[in-house]
């Protein structure tokens, strides 16, 4: 869990150093006088772009950063392992789930020294109905 949150707040950094950079190239594209009065206008314009982009890809990859759950959810177990590659956890009955494995937690404070696994669960016909983050003892 305390991975999750450094990965977030990494995103976070990145974009609050992200824009200020591109609002610093678009001002300095203005060339006369006249244009100087736009400079505020690119920068606001820059950062409301560049900070919806980023809200967008956090809000769709909000379990884990690695997968898109929006795209997940709308898709059958096929084409994720198409695109995602081979599931590293399986498993099959009545509630079939499968998933990838995204870190063990051995960090520094309260450790639980579990595996942690980014599930997908599925009916019947293989369309993905739920994602969530689960420690899995293995």
């Amino acid at each position: 869990m305390n991975q999750i949150i450094i990965v977030i707040i990494d995103a976070l950094k990145l974009l609050l150093t992200l824009t200020p950079l591109v609002g610093l190239i678009w001002s300095s594209v203005t060339i006369k006088k006249k244009e100087k009065r736009k400079k505020g206008l690119y920068q606001l314009i820059c950062s409301v772009v560049l900070a919806a982009i980023a809200y967008c890809f956090l809000i769709s990859h909000n379990t884990w950063i690695e997968y898109n759950d929006y795209w997940i959810l709308n898709n059958n177990i096929e084409k994720v392992q198409s695109r995602y590659g081979d599931f590293e956890y399986e498993k099959h009955g009545e509630n079939s789930r499968v998933g990838y494995h995204v870190f063990y937690d051995n960090g520094p404070v309260m450790p639980d020294y579990l595996n942690y696994y980014y599930i997908m669960e599925y009916d019947e016909t293989g369309n993905i109905y739920k994602v969530y983050l689960s420690a899995i003892d293995t």
